[in-house]
């Protein structure tokens, strides 16, 4: 059993060693109180078997001494008691002294009496060393209390403090002295809660009862609240009384606010887990989950309500509770590929973002709903993605169908706009600057929309009017920021315009103010019209108007009375003289027929007849007046257009009819109306007026059409023959119902309509416009909208891309506090790539404040633009400069906008910030380059559609030797060559005509005659119609770069050969790696394990070849680094021929007696720097290598000499070395030879053409890596039957140098340590488990963890009391150098050893030198490790 981690049995027996028949004298109970519970028995100092366990605590002997200890808010008692065998001892002893000598009883009193004392004194030393061993208990218990904020104490029995331990100063502020006998233990206890706690506390004291984990609050003499868990025990005198209570008091405060904490969090957990149900049943939206590990699906039942289904409909087992079941089923056809592949992306990748898709779902109805489905992966504590992704389910039809309006409503006004006549403009009140003015305002003034705006609005006003329209305006906006008129209050400005020519145009302008509630901003909405023709024609008619009340006063009209039957005038007034010239007797001599011209009385005689015939029947009214159109002749030949007004009467004295009528002058008007005609006919927008038709209840039901013009004949595509008369059932049979609804209201109340339709018949989208011409009648203008539709989508299409690309670009997303620090509350992970600071190191300034990052002198530009921002409620853009962690400066654009609460006060600051470094170069790349066409190396020549050159650049005059003006004008075909034959050309123009890019070599002459080889891209170049208007040819003479391109193919056989090499070396070194760890666990575990097994054992002899097995592996891990050039080496400098010859005794051991071994060294062949283990690998692979070539018996020949250089790579070459001077070794055999195909081969690692199970096919590669890790190169030559030769060529050192001779290894085994302390931190757990096995057993006290940041955390818990830092180099999160430099920033007294099984460059890296003392290359010894760490120790 564990308390507190400590082992109780083993404690409890933690005496000396008792001899099987060495008798007892006292043992020890351990017991646990529990409160309100019977004791619990935990163990006894007394051996197996020797002594029964105490099963009541009340039962214990007299002699028993027992004391309360608190362990971790458990309390436990210690209970000391003499043995039956004491007792036994005792009683046997003294009866079989008194049997055989009772008769001497009396003479052997006084030895009984000294026995007995004896047996006394063994108890008191035994009591008085049991007393000893509790007080160190109680010493180390006295630490924990003080570590762990306990105090114990002492009451009596009416609860007074008779004692208290010295840590009631630092919880409570009392020292003892203050409360020692003058405080009782509730006095410390709140005054709201004393007198119920005073109670309840006596009540149980008095009672004897133990109490345990009693949670109580008292109040320090700072008077802070101290949350307490007091624990104590009854005090008892011999007889059993009571006499007062011993117990511990644990501070406890922390744990009782981080409990609140936690139970606010929990409450303010669940009341957001009720809300969030309570908003997806009120947002009618379904939640899903998704389980990739298992591949369930869950889903709750608001998912499918809103397709129309049952719950219960997909109530299936858990298996069957599928992806497939569960959703794909359900998904449209053409959406569920698409719909798969977006949620298997983000399940592969959830780290990218959230899954976020809309798609089409099955209802039960079978009809078809968009569906918006979200989701995000859940991440366990460590920020790692989990296997289960959640999200919601949302039916968005209406949604989608709406914006979907909404766009077309944008577009159509949009297009509106754009394709009036009438100029639309939008402008900022305050500025009078336009916002927004339609392309029409070019054809009004002759200037482009931003000509315009960049002046004030008042500019384009007549200077005359300027000042007072300001005014007026001005005036207005303040009425309306004051209420006090109605911002959609419409008002007209009519004032004169003044074009770009200066020509003046009336003009008339219909605007409102209108409130930007994003912007904030107060605006002024209008259109403006020329009305200079209106103006005229008003002008003209306002005269007419003087002339007709001039007339009227002067009965300029002709008033006439006509005989119905006779048609003669009764009566003609003065007037007519005027009109006609004739006088009215001159007219009344005659009749109406007269009074015409030819052929008018033809055309008027039948309408008269009919209306006579009609008045006579009483179906014409005498008071109905009608019209007609006459033209009549003036006595000066000419003739006049009039317009007569009449009516019948019937003559009350004569019964006769008469006609009365007036007449007047209506030439003008008449021509008036043939121009209206004229533009009602030629109008580009379709006119058509109707008259409503009514069902008998008076509502509308059809429409006639009562005219049209040819425009809208064109848009239905029928003629107006076959329109006019007919009703829109007979004309549209597709008209809906709203249409004529809408009509008939516009005929019937003079309310217009403007809506857009779309009409299936035609295909075509118009904006119509309605009006009423006449009581039950209405006009409606088509506008043909259709291309302005289809313009809408385009850019509709282009913004949704767009808006998709602005949502996938990197960058970072934030929260922050509108402080001059801009105090950053989130940051997204794009915080690490776009400023190399990780997120946290942003929030709330943790590392740097980012307003640290924007350069010095922007950082006042971009708070003051923020500012202004806010202030306007605007939203910020702005580009500028930081600088990263690296020291890196980047452009950055940031966008963003304030968040204000109720009261417009801003919240925070929220935005996204992205690089655009990349784009800043390459705009600055554009301008240079545009800079630097005429600077251009390259020959650039461009000619039109035709041939003819219209351009060359300087790099062309040179390269030709042309001058501009000599092949301006010309055909390219004057550098033609005749190396090309006509189907090159044929070729190349099909390329071009086909719309695409011609490229390839073209030998061309230069104007010397010189022929020139040139790599040539010709492409061409399209107007706005597609049309080819020029050509561009880009040439690069590359005549040189030919001739190089040989000796370039040469060598690049080579250098992908040794890319291969290195491609392989590299996997080699990561295998090594992995092996190396597996070793080490393999080499702890068996060193640990033949240390437990006695020599003798057969398990011994087992466990050794296991290890030599190891060990042998690590030879094999070595050449694989060694072929990787990645080994940790220990380089000297040697003389090259006393080291080659001191491996010839090893040699002829390798190669046997058969074969002869030559060595030839060579004279001033000088020192080389390698690692001696290096060099007899090397010689010993070649050799051995050379020995399975020959066979049975031939040559090997070792030879050095002095090479300047490394010869130039030939084939079978890995790669070449730098010039200088070198050290050469060759190995020569008269063996079988090699060919070229084996040649190319032979470094390769695990290549080889032995036999199998002859060769492991890393010899040569090794001796390839050793070669190239110290500077050098290798030469082979070979051919079947001819031997082969290996040279290797080393730099050649100039002078010895002294190297440190390796220290002798000590043979007395490994060093003990003095019980130091090591902090060991290892991610991999076996590797951390063996090590610390093998710490320990050297005598060391290990700390040991698999977390950097657990490691800092130990030390500082230990208060840097660590006296030696063990830590693998490589680890996620923190590497080990890394954990170093934090550590002794902390603690600087802390010495350090590296322990890695990667390579010497990978570590190096990682800020690590494989060769220093302070590095242990894994797979390491017990004893290896033991030097090591006694090494590292031993550094001050």
């Amino acid at each position: 059993m564990l308390i507190a981690g400590l082992d109780v049995a083993q404690w409890l027996n933690a005496g000396p060693d008792q001899a099987p028949n060495e008798t007892v004298a006292a043992v020890f109970d351990l017991w646990q109180l529990r409160f309100g519970q019977e004791p619990i028995w935990l163990g006894s100092t007394a051996a197996p078997g020797r002594e029964e366990p105490l099963q009541d605590l009340a039962a214990r002997p007299p002699l028993a001494v027992a004391r309360p200890l608190l362990i971790f808010g458990n309390t436990y008692v210690l209970v000391a008691r003499p043995t039956a065998d004491f007792t036994r001892l005792n009683a046997t002893s003294a009866v079989w002294l008194l049997a055989p000598l009772g008769l001497l009883l009396t003479g052997f009193v006084a030895w009984i009496f000294g026995f007995f004392a004896k047996r006394r004194e063994h108890l008191a030393r035994l009591v008085e060393e049991q007393n000893r061993e509790l007080a160190e208990s109680m010493h180390h218990y006295s630490l924990l209390a003080r570590q762990s904020r306990v105090i114990t104490w002492e009451i009596d029995v009416d609860g007074l403090y008779v004692a208290i331990s010295d840590m009631a100063e630092p919880i409570l502020g009392y020292r003892p002295d203050e409360i020692v006998g003058k405080l009782h233990f509730y006095d410390l206890c709140p005054a709201e809660t004393r007198e119920e706690f005073k109670r309840e506390g006596l009540k149980l004291l008095r009672a004897g009862q133990p109490v345990v984990d009693a949670l109580n609050a008292s109040v320090a003499k700072s008077g802070q609240l101290v949350w307490l868990s007091s624990s104590g025990i009854p005090i008892r005198d011999e007889n059993g009384d009571l006499q007062g209570f011993w117990g511990t008091d644990t501070d406890v405060t922390e744990r009782k606010r981080v409990e609140e904490a936690m139970a606010r969090l929990a409450q303010e957990n669940q009341v957001a887990a009720n809300r969030y149900a309570a908003l997806i049943r009120a947002s009618n939206s379904g939640a899903w989950e998704y389980d990739a590990a298992t591949q369930r699906m869950w889903c709750s039942p608001e998912y499918f309500t809103q397709l129309g289904y049952e719950p219960r409909e997909f109530e299936l087992p858990a298996e069957r509770k599928t992806l497939q079941a569960l959703w794909l089923d359900l998904i449209h056809p053409g959406d569920r590929d698409a719909a798969r592949a977006h949620l298997l992306s983000h399940l592969e990748n959830p780290r990218q973002g959230s899954y976020d898709q809309r798609y089409r779902m099955r209802r039960k109805d079978g009809s078809w709903a968009w569906i918006w489905s979200r989701g995000q992966t859940l991440t366990d504590a460590a920020g790692r993605p989990t296997s289960m992704t959640v999200g919601t389910h949302v039916d968005v039809t209406e949604s989608m169908r709406t914006d979907e309006a909404l766009r077309e409503n944008e577009q159509k006004y949009r297009m509106l706009a754009e394709g009036m006549k009438d100029v639309v403009w939008f402008m900022d009140a305050d500025t009078l600057r336009f916002l927004y003015v339609s392309p029409s305002i070019e054809k009004l003034l002759g200037f482009t929309p931003a000509e315009i705006s960049d002046e004030p609005f008042t500019a384009a006003i007549a200077a005359a009017q300027r000042d007072g329209l300001r005014e007026r305006l001005r005036a207005r906006a303040a009425e309306v920021r004051a209420g006090q008129l109605a911002a959609d209050t419409f008002f007209t400005v009519e004032a004169p315009l003044v074009r770009r020519d200066g020509a003046l145009v009336e003009s008339e302008t219909i605007c409102r103010f209108w409130q930007n509630q994003r912007t904030g901003r107060l605006e002024i909405h209008g259109t403006t019209r020329d009305v200079t023709d209106r103006r005229r024609a008003e002008e003209a008619l306002r005269e007419s108007e003087r002339k007709y009340r001039t007339l009227a006063e002067g009965m300029k009209d002709v008033v006439w009375i006509v005989d119905a039957d006779t048609l003669r005038y009764l009566y003609v007034s003065p007037s007519v003289e005027k009109l006609r010239g004739y006088t009215p007797e001159e007219v009344m001599a005659g009749t109406i027929a007269d009074a015409l011209l030819p052929g008018e009385i033809e055309k008027l005689r039948p309408v008269l007849a009919q209306h006579t015939r009609e008045f006579q029947e009483g179906r014409l009214a005498a008071d109905a007046f009608f019209t007609f159109e006459l033209r009549q002749p003036c006595k000066n030949g000419g003739a006049v257009v009039t317009e007569a007004v009449a009516r019948f009467w019937r003559h009350p004295q004569t019964g006769r009819i008469e006609l009365h009528g007036s007449t007047r002058d209506v030439t003008d008007r008449k021509h008036a109306e043939e121009n209206y005609r004229a533009l009602f006919e030629n109008m580009v927008e379709g006119f058509a007026l109707h008259e409503i038709v009514c069902d008998e209840q008076g509502r509308p039901s059809d429409y006639r059409f009562l005219a049209v013009n040819p425009a809208f004949e064109r848009m239905v595509g029928r003629k107006a023959a076959d329109i006019v008369g007919k009703t829109s059932r007979e004309v549209l049979p597709e008209t809906e119902p709203v249409c004529v609804e809408t009509y008939g209201n516009v005929a019937l109340t003079g309310n217009p309509a403007f809506f857009d339709n779309f009409s299936p018949a035609v295909g075509r989208h118009f904006e119509v416009t309605v009006f009423r011409a006449a009581p039950g009648q209405f006009a409606c203008i088509f506008n043909d909208v259709t291309e302005s539709r289809l313009t809408e989508n385009e850019l509709r299409e282009s913004r949704r891309q767009y808006m998709a690309l602005m949502a996938n670009l990197p960058g970072m997303a934030y929260r922050c506090r509108n402080d001059r620090d801009w105090t950053m509350e989130f940051v997204s992970q794009g915080c690490q790539d776009l400023t190399g600071y990780a997120p946290e190191d942003l929030v709330r300034n943790k590392t740097v404040a980012y307003a640290d990052l924007i350069l010095p002198d922007q950082r006042e530009f971009v708070w003051t633009e923020w500012q202004e921002t806010l202030r306007q409620r605007g939203r910020f853009e702005q580009e500028y400069e930081i600088r990263t962690r690296a020291g890196e400066t980047k452009w950055v654009w940031e966008q963003g906008e304030g968040v204000y609460d109720e009261q417009g006060q801003v919240l925070a600051l929220e935005g996204f910030i992205s690089d655009v470094t990349a784009r800043k170069r390459a705009e600055a790349e554009h301008e240079r380059l545009i800079r630097a066409i005429e600077q251009s190396g390259e020959s650039i020549l461009i000619t039109d559609a035709q041939g003819s050159i219209l351009y060359v650049n300087p790099a062309f005059t040179r390269a030709t030797g042309y001058a501009r003006e000599e092949v301006l004008g010309q055909n390219p075909r004057l550098f033609q060559s005749g190396q090309h034959d006509a189907e090159f050309y044929r070729d190349l123009w099909r390329t071009l005509e086909a719309g695409q890019t011609w490229e390839g070599q073209i030998v061309n002459k230069r104007k010397d005659g010189a022929l020139c080889t040139e790599q040539t891209s010709i492409s061409p170049v399209r107007d706005a119609a597609g049309q080819v208007v020029n050509y561009v040819a880009v040439q690069r003479d590359i005549t040189q770069q030919l001739r190089a391109q040989e000796e370039k193919e040469t060598l690049q056989t080579q250098l992908t050969h040794a890319q291969k090499l290195e491609s392989v070396g590299r996997l080699a070194g990561g295998v090594a790696h992995d092996f190396n760890n597996m070793l080490q666990a393999i080499l702890g575990y068996v060193e640990m394990a033949i240390e437990q097994v006695p020599p003798n054992q057969p398990l011994h002899s087992d466990l050794r070849e296991i290890q030599k097995a190891a060990q042998r592996s690590t030879s094999l891990t070595k050449q694989l680094q060694a072929f990787a050039r990645k080994q940790v080496a220990a380089p000297i400098v040697l003389d090259l021929n006393e080291a080659v010859e001191n491996t010839f005794s090893m040699l002829r051991r390798l190669i046997g007696e058969e074969i002869q071994l030559v060595w030839k060294p060579g004279r001033n062949v000088g020192s080389v720097k390698i690692d001696p283990g290096q060099l007899d690998q090397l010689v010993a692979n070649l050799c051995i290598n050379a020995r399975d070539a020959i066979g049975q018996s031939g040559h090997i020949t070792l030879e050095t000499s002095l090479a300047k250089h490394p010869p130039l790579p030939i084939a079978g070459e890995a790669a070449g070395g730098e010039t200088g001077t070198y050290a050469l070794l060759s190995v020569r055999d008269d063996g079988c030879g090699m060919k070229p195909d084996v040649i190319e081969h032979i470094f390769e690692p695990f290549f080889t053409t032995k036999p199998i199970g002859k060769g492991t096919g890393l010899g040569l590669s090794t001796v390839y890596g050793i070669v190239k890790q110290n500077g050098g190169s290798i030469h082979v030559a070979s051919a079947p039957g001819k031997g082969s030769a290996f040279d290797v060529y080393l730099p050649r050192h100039a002078r010895a140098e002294t190297d440190p001779k390796p220290a002798a290894a000590e043979t007395d085994g490994p060093a003990a340590g003095r019980h130091e302390t090591i902090l060991l931190v290892e991610d991999e757990e076996t590797i951390l488990r063996t090590t610390r096995r093998i710490l320990e057993s050297l005598g060391y006290h290990v700390l040991a963890t698999d977390s950097p940041q657990d490691a800092l955390r130990i030390a500082d818990d230990r208060h840097g009391r660590v006296d030696l830092l063990l830590t693998d180099v490589i680890m996620s999160g923190m590497n080990g150098s890394e954990l170093v430099r934090h550590l002794q920033q902390r603690h600087p007294k802390i010495r350090h050893l590296f322990m890695s099984g990667y390579t010497a460059n990978l570590l190096a890296e990682q800020g690590v030198e494989a060769n220093n003392a302070d590095f242990i290359q894994k797979p390491f010894s017990r004893k290896t490790l033991a030097l090591k760490v006694k090494e590292a120790l031993a550094r001050a």
